[in-house]
């Protein structure tokens, strides 16, 4: 809640936040649902080219388990619907765990790739921009590069990083041997999992559904603001998309209340935007997410015959398996 009392605008600028509400543009909401559609279409339309290696799916059957997952990372906190989206789905089709994990954590260094490029871009066109936002983004930048190379020679070179993984772990004592093993097992059974990179006709659609998911979420960015009366261009847009989509894979409360909030201001109040417009618009790109999405998760989650807390019971007993 820390992040949400960091975005708040002043007490006295409270009525322009209200006055924003009411003199907003809604006629654009349906462009927004169509683009929060598209969105996750294309989200599980990449998961379905990821689970190939494992199993033929279609982009339906990979839905449910993708929207009950974000649903639940909605509702609870840690990102617990990383699990729960795994647990369902495995439950469904009969699916080894450790493999759909490793093409969810896959996903995730795609999004960096996707956002990074993204945000890299509209660095370009702004000059305005505040030098300590560039630093922040050069240094995530090399870290996130890193581990890409990481998971390249993991991919390319599977048993010899197993091997030396196992060597370097051994030497290391002080680590329980459950999570030596536990280590190790991940990475020789999620290898399975990531073998659809390997295929070049796979990795050039898995490249295109992940920029073409975060261009249109930097749209429905692009589209809130616009309909709250800030004056803003595509580029300054897909820079608040980056910083917000950063900032939401860091631990925080269920839902990101607060989170998307203080993006949307330290991405825009700097370079002059009206921080009231940009709060009330924050609230609206959110509640226009938080809301369809949540809903249509639980929806799906009565639909396959799982309960709220079996799920979370299941989904939290498999993230503390896994090794951090």
């Amino acid at each position: 809640m820390g992040a949400l009392y960091l975005a708040l605008p002043p007490r006295e600028e409270w009525g322009k936040v209200k006055s924003s509400f009411t003199e907003a543009d809604y006629r654009l909401l349906p462009v927004m649902m169509a683009l929060l559609i598209s969105f996750f279409t294309l989200k599980a339309y990449r998961w379905k080219l990821l689970l190939k290696p494992i199993r033929e799916l279609t982009t339906w059957q990979v839905t449910p388990a993708m929207m009950i997952g974000f649903a639940f990372n909605n509702l609870l906190p840690a990102h617990l619907g990383e699990f729960v989206r795994v647990f369902v789905l495995g439950k469904q089709y009969d699916l080894p765990k450790t493999p759909v994990l490793s093409t969810v954590v896959l996903e995730r260094i795609l999004d960096i790739i996707a956002i990074l490029s993204l945000l890299g871009i509209s660095l370009l066109f702004i000059d305005d921009m505040p030098e300590e936002a560039k630093q922040g983004s050069v240094v995530f930048a090399a870290v996130s590069f890193c581990g890409v190379i990481v998971l390249g020679l993991y991919m390319a070179f599977t048993k010899q990083f197993v091997a030396f993984t196992r060597s370097v772990l051994n030497r290391l004592n002080f680590i329980p041997e459950k999570l030596r093993s536990g280590v190790l097992g991940m990475l020789e059974s999620g290898a399975v999992g990531l073998e659809s990179v390997k295929d070049p006709k796979l990795l050039l659609l898995i490249a295109i559904t992940s920029f073409a998911q975060w261009l249109a979420n930097g749209l429905m960015i692009y589209v809130s603001l616009r309909s709250f009366g800030v004056s803003i261009d595509v580029t300054h847009a897909l820079l608040v998309m980056g910083v917000t989509a950063i900032g939401v894979t860091v631990p925080s409360s269920p839902g990101y209340f607060g989170v998307i909030q203080w993006c949307f201001k330290i991405s825009l109040v700097p370079l002059g935007y009206d921080g009231p417009r940009v709060f009330a618009a924050s609230i609206y790109y959110h509640m226009c997410q938080w809301i369809p999405v949540t809903t249509t998760g639980l929806a799906f989650l009565s639909k396959v015959g799982l309960s709220f807390s079996d799920v979370r019971r299941e989904a939290t007993a498999e993230q503390i398996k896994v090794p951090a």
